[in-house]
């Protein structure tokens, strides 16, 4: 069977997928009419099924967020425009939202893959919320994928990667320096701080921009 097969098997498997409370499927929002044919709506701008990366990050945010813009993210959202700075600093143009690279080795999926009800895109969330989606979906996507390499997005991101191979809790600024962490199935992990606002206030740009120096592929 296919990666296109296996993937669209598995986006319509979260399209069937009954969230935890304080969560909706994308499918539920106006009946659906912005969910597109992938698992998250961050794959909507990178999701290359032969990617060399895969980046997890937390949540993509809140309904009132999603109606906005329609199932689609934005050029000037603080993490995309971080996030595009970063992945130049280790040679990849993934474009923009609005504008992707298709042939970019990247994959972008969140550890959260239901919409927050309500809270906004710095809303607090659950890591119970991140284990059911790690179960139904992260664990089956990397199989899918197989990436060389995995760079998570925050604490929560690292921790769901943790659960799956067995790896310990550490906080974020001891991870960056033990990084990369070798996986049991050849695969590197990346641990890194989010790149949005609440990430900049605990390690700013600049170290950032030196965390990502050191991934190499």
């Amino acid at each position: 069977m296919s990666k296109v097969v296996k993937y669209t098997q598995l986006v319509q498997q979260r399209k069937q997928f009954k969230f935890s409370d304080g969560l909706l499927n994308p499918v539920q929002i106006e009946n659906g009419i912005y969910d597109q044919a992938h698992l998250g709506p961050w794959a909507v701008w990178q999701g290359n099924l032969d990617a060399k990366i895969l980046l997890l990050g937390q949540d993509w945010g809140d309904v009132t967020y999603f109606l906005k813009y329609k199932g689609c993210d934005r050029d000037e959202n603080l993490t995309n425009k971080n996030l595009v700075e970063l992945f130049r600093v280790i040679g990849i143009d993934i474009g923009s939202p609005s504008q992707p690279n298709p042939i970019a080795p990247t994959f972008f999926t969140n550890a959260i893959l239901g919409i927050k009800k309500e809270g906004g895109l710095a809303g607090k969330v659950s890591q119970s919320w991140a284990r059911e989606s790690t179960e139904a979906f992260l664990k089956p996507l990397l199989e899918i994928i197989d990436p060389e390499i995995i760079i998570t997005l925050g604490t929560l991101a690292y921790n769901e990667i943790a659960f799956i191979y067995s790896l310990p809790r550490k906080p974020l600024k001891k991870l960056v320096g033990e990084n990369p962490i070798f996986l049991k199935d050849n695969k590197r992990l990346y641990a890194r701080y989010h790149c949005g606002g609440l990430g900049l206030a605990n390690r700013n740009f600049a170290l950032q921009r030196q965390d990502w120096k050191m991934i190499t592929f």
